[in-house]
């Protein structure tokens, strides 16, 4: 049997290889998914130092433009430059990212590489599909926006978690 061309028993070592980590391996795993997973239940905000639409250039940002999350409500306040489509709410007065939900839903993951990938995806915004966001160990952030009617934009900036 082949999956994509490698044969089952190459599999099969891959597998036993990896699975013969050492202890002190899986315990540095262990204490990144834990401090993982405390980032992904607890309160955050990441806030933008740069903007990347998808075409165009990138623009330094120097007033605090941030995503507050807390586990009943997602503020967002980031600007928007890129391309609207047919459908797109022009004239409402306010940016396309800059909302409030209450309604939405979260799902969080380590990566391969130890970084925390959490998406949120607004149930009660339609304009806005999802906010994928990377954070990863020292502080350093990623947001990728995908919108509706909107070309897509992404932003680097850093996160910290809001002190109760």
């Amino acid at each position: 049997m082949q999956i994509a061309g490698i044969p089952s028993m190459l599999l099969l070592l891959i597998t036993l290889v990896a699975g013969s980590c050492s202890t002190t391996s899986q315990t540095a795993t262990q204490e990144k998914t834990t401090k993982s997973y405390s980032m992904a239940t607890r309160d955050w905000v990441f806030t933008a130092n740069s903007a990347n639409p998808q075409s165009g250039r990138v623009r330094q940002l120097s007033s605090d433009y941030t995503v507050t999350f807390t586990a009943t409500k997602l503020i967002a306040n980031l600007p928007y430059y890129g391309q609207a489509t047919a459908g797109a709410d022009l004239f409402s007065g306010h940016g396309p990212l800059d909302f409030t939900s209450t309604d939405f839903v979260a799902d969080s993951r380590t990566t391969s590489k130890g970084a925390l990938n959490i998406v949120i995806k607004p149930r009660d915004y339609n304009e806005v599909q999802s906010l994928d966001f990377t954070f990863y160990d020292n502080g350093t952030a990623y947001l990728s926006v995908l919108m509706l009617h909107r070309s897509p934009i992404s932003f680097t900036g850093s996160v910290e978690q809001i002190k109760s």
